[in-house]
């Protein structure tokens, strides 16, 4: 062979090699972004998952929160005294009281 069909030939197998390079690389690399796309699916519908269970988990301890302000405010008005069986009780021990007021200047006259 002459020298110009040797490098022909020799360019030809670089320019083989190079686009068979760049061909298998830009393969490799799709087959990579599927890879990480099915790998990142996965993980935002593990992550949805959770979400909803944190959201199940918030409206329950909600309900649960609430009902015990409830709770601890009945409690406060009882042992406080702000309760309506205590103001009935604080009402009539008052009358009472004044009846024996009463009573009482009565008998001393």
């Amino acid at each position: 062979m002459t020298n110009l069909a040797i490098i022909a030939t020799a360019i030809s197998v670089v320019v083989l090699a190079l686009y068979a390079f760049f061909t298998k690389r830009k393969k490799d690399g799709v087959q990579a972004d599927d890879r990480l796309i099915n790998l990142l699916k996965e993980t935002v519908d593990e992550l949805e998952k959770k979400v909803n269970k944190q959201t199940q988990d918030i409206e329950s301890l909600t309900k649960k929160v609430t009902a015990l302000e409830r709770e601890n405010e009945t409690l406060v008005k009882v042992l406080q005294g702000r309760d309506d069986r205590a103001q009935l009780f604080y009402q009539r021990g008052t009358e009472a009281f004044d009846k024996i007021e009463d009573m009482h200047k009565h008998l001393m006259k």
